[in-house]
């Protein structure tokens, strides 16, 4: 019986999958899931997981896949010995992830798993994701990172809301431990967005912690990375306070009429906070 070469089947595999996931994706259009591609002559170097002997490369597929090799980003196949087994490498690592280790080798494929988007349904999570998700090391079109549990998306930065009262210092604290900063805000559409988030998680908040605080040496408010406001949204007559009030707050629902409004205040009176990350 004939034996297909390396790249003849490498060729074969490209067009099954390229088949069955343009068949399931018609049939289904909120499949979500992982395929392989493959790549001949390349292999992934310095990231094996675990070595095994195989006689067929869909042997080592299954077992990249298997719940004993959790871990499996990718794999390479190699030629075996006289016995023609072939030789499977499971990789903890992929190409995307580490560019620099991935290397020609006549006679080999390497099989890396790439992430097919749900895209329809991606759409439709309640601000949760940027259109869908990836592998760490992709991107594309339809397909991005999550926000952490917890946090919402708006544009390209992870918003989260803490209504439990704390000082100035203890809300910048607290961001930065969830690897954020306090809030700061570019434009008339992320204010309201912040506003809206906080006025939703807790209804009857009346403070919201934002990232401004007052530079002494230039005399005005500052954001927290000591960057100049590009946008600003003081209620009429704020700031007033300056040294006396250096840092800032946006009204939440205990004034209808400076509702989004910003204002100067103690940075020890305390109250809820708005934290930000970039996705």
């Amino acid at each position: 019986m004939a034996v297909l070469s390396p790249k003849k089947f490498h060729g074969i595999i490209v067009i099954l999958q390229s088949f069955l996931v343009n068949a399931y994706s018609k049939a289904n259009k909120e499949f979500c899931g992982s395929i392989f591609e493959t790549q001949a002559d390349r292999v992934l170097t310095g990231h094996v997981l675990r070595t095994v002997n195989v006689s067929h490369d869909f042997e080592c597929h299954l077992q990249c896949l298997g719940s004993d090799n959790k871990n499996c980003k990718s794999f390479n196949i190699r030629p075996g010995n006289k016995t023609k087994n072939r030789v499977c490498e499971m990789n903890y690592s992929s190409r995307q992830l580490k560019p620099n280790d991935f290397k020609q080798e006549k006679g080999s494929i390497y099989y890396g798993s790439l992430q097919i988007s749900c895209i329809d349904v991606s759409l439709r999570r309640s601000g949760k994701t940027k259109r869908g998700q990836c592998h760490s090391g992709y991107k594309g079109k339809h397909c991005e990172k999550f926000c952490p549990t917890g946090w919402n998306l708006f544009k390209n930065n992870c918003y989260l809301f803490n209504d439990f009262a704390m000082t100035w210092l203890q809300a910048q604290t607290f961001c930065r431990g969830l690897k954020g900063e306090l809030v700061k805000i570019n434009s008339a559409e992320e204010n309201k967005f912040v506003w809206d988030l906080a006025t939703r998680q807790a209804p009857s908040v009346n403070y919201i912690r934002i990232g401004l605080k007052w530079n002494s040496t230039a005399n005005d408010f500052y954001w927290y990375d000591h960057s100049v406001p590009v946008y600003k949204n003081w209620a009429p007559g704020e700031p007033n306070g300056n040294a006396s009030e250096p840092c800032g707050h946006m009204y939440g629902l205990s004034s209808p009429s400076s509702e989004q409004r910003w204002n100067d205040i103690s940075c020890n009176r305390t109250m809820g906070t708005a934290c930000q990350r970039v996705l």
